[in-house]
């Protein structure tokens, strides 16, 4: 092979190899800031937005509880997980700025001795992503 050739092949791969570390770089980079750009997005949305329970009615008779929640927040939280004991929860979806909604769980043995309720946000995973403020409540027996 010709000197002339050999150079222009070396620098074709060098010029290959080079493209192949930015884009590799780029994308690494690219997913570092669209993740910390979820997180930002899903922080401001836990802060504007804040649940609360209402009320808490156990009904020995039935084994039914009923817990009400609300959001005294500015904004709709995407949901909200209310959950006691091991593994009890359910999810409400759309709970929209000063609006209340309530959750019944049936067939409850153990009288739980509170509930929590907590706002989520899905990331760009579409997974839940439980907001920090989450507020706790007793059980009231009827």
């Amino acid at each position: 092979m010709k000197k002339g050739a050999v150079e222009i092949i070396n620098v074709m791969l060098i010029l290959a190899i080079s493209i192949a570390a930015i884009s590799i770089l780029w994308g690494f980079i690219m997913g570092v800031i669209e993740e910390r750009a979820d997180t930002a997005r899903i922080t401001s949305s836990c802060l504007d937005s804040v649940v609360e329970i209402v009320f808490t009615d156990y009904n020995e008779t039935e084994k039914s509880l009923v817990v009400g929640v609300g959001n005294v927040g500015s904004r709709t939280a995407e949901g909200v997980r209310v959950i006691f004991g091991k593994n009890k929860n359910d999810s409400l979806q759309n709970l929209k700025s000063l609006e209340w909604k309530g959750v019944t769980f049936s067939n409850i043995t153990t009288i739980p001795e509170e509930v929590t309720a907590a706002q989520y946000y899905l990331d760009s995973n579409d997974e839940p992503f439980l907001c920090d403020n989450s507020h706790t409540m007793e059980v009231v027996v009827n």
